[in-house]
């Protein structure tokens, strides 16, 4: 049975605590309350000074409330409640039930869309895999939940209270009795299967999250081949068996700067340009089980008009695995740190926008990777 929140007792408070102004603002559409949760909730949780920092960031307004409230009957921390254009950002802890965290994004407004509308809507946007739809009852809460393992979940569709008020929402939330530890990315069949696009995994000290339609860099760079890089990456010249070709690393950088928003939609030409230059990538040799590889990569974002240099950064990211075959094993955490590398690069631009760029992009991967020989 997936863990729910009570979502509509929730959004009963959600709407006390809102203004008359965002109570009475049209509704935003499921793609808004997408990008608010990606940039809110999803990029950070279960740390909510960071979700906190970056809502300010974006334009989100502090409201005040009791520091407890009571969801059910049950009593629950409200360490913060923020509103922005008819939406709410709810941070609440528990200290009974079922879940320890949560973080959730509703709306103020009516609507009029089932469920299962906003999962079709959001679901791919939220880069979560396999889903158990909702119940499917117009009058009742309808929630799609997605299990990331470790004990969190992410749920989306309409909470309904008191039979009437029909709420989009959007939660991510944490089981009481959840282990607190990195949560591990499924086991991969072979090293080829370990995707090398990363968005929507977790990152530390965050992970990067899709830019909103306001961003200056929305939509707007364009993305050559990677300068320098091999016909084939292996993670050492003894083994025989590629990581990747050249062509599956190019496709898995404009993917991971497309499901950023970033990369300038064909044919349309982007008005900014990324120039990236592979630097090498290394995998110390080790007989064990488990093993640890660095990639390196330049990135310098430069306008298209006049050459003007606007990013310059050199990020070297590492990624850890495992898995009795050390070849197959080298070659998945290779193409993980690629992955890693290619998120650190967009979530660093994405900062840069700003002038908030930290002094080292490289994230730190919070899963591992397994490799296992299928076959015979």
């Amino acid at each position: 049975m997936p863990l729910m929140l009570r979502a509509s007792r929730l959004t009963a408070i959600t709407v006390l605590y809102a203004t008359a102004a965002a109570a009475d603002a049209p509704e935003p559409s499921p793609s808004v309350y997408l990008e608010a949760f990606n940039e809110t909730c999803r990029g950070s949780f279960p740390d909510f000074d960071a979700i906190a920092k970056a809502a300010v960031a974006r334009g989100w307004i502090e409201r005040a409330v009791p520091s407890v409230a009571m969801i059910g009957n049950r009593p629950m921390m409200l360490p913060h409640v923020f509103s922005k254009g008819g939406m709410m950002l709810v941070l609440t802890q528990g200290n009974s039930g079922a879940f320890t965290a949560g973080c959730q994004v509703t709306g103020t407004a009516g609507t009029r869309l089932t469920g299962r509308d906003i999962a079709a809507t959001v679901g791919p946007g939220l880069n979560a895999g396999a889903a158990d739809p909702g119940p499917g009852d117009y009058k009742k809460d309808d929630f799609t939940v997605w299990n990331l393992g470790k004990g969190i979940t992410v749920q989306a569709g309409v909470s309904v209270y008191r039979g009437k008020a029909r709420s989009v929402s959007l939660a991510i939330l944490q089981a009481a009795s959840a282990d607190v530890g990195p949560i591990n990315a499924p086991p991969a069949k072979s090293s080829n299967d370990i995707s090398m696009v990363a968005i929507g995994l977790p990152f530390a000290p965050e992970a990067p999250t899709p830019v909103g339609s306001s961003h200056p860099l929305f939509h707007d760079v364009t993305i050559g081949e990677i300068q320098g890089l091999p016909a084939t990456v292996k993670s050492s010249a003894l083994n025989f068996i590629a990581a990747a070709k050249r062509s599956s690393i190019n496709a898995a950088m404009s993917e991971t700067f497309r499901q950023m928003n970033l990369l300038a939609p064909a044919p349309a030409a982007g008005r900014k340009r990324l120039v990236v230059s592979w630097l090498g990538d290394k995998t110390p040799f080790h007989i064990g089980t488990g093993n640890t590889t660095s990639v390196t990569l330049h990135y310098r974002l430069e306008r298209v008009d006049n050459g003007q240099t606007l990013f310059d950064r050199e990020i070297t990211t590492s990624a850890h695995g495992g898995g009795v075959d050390a070849s197959m094993r080298d070659n998945g955490i290779v193409r993980a740190a690629i992955a890693a590398n290619f998120a650190s690069a967009a979530n660093c631009l994405d900062h840069a926008a700003f002038g908030t760029a930290p002094a080292d992009c490289a994230l730190t991967p919070q899963y591992s990777v397994s490799v296992v020989r299928t076959g015979g």
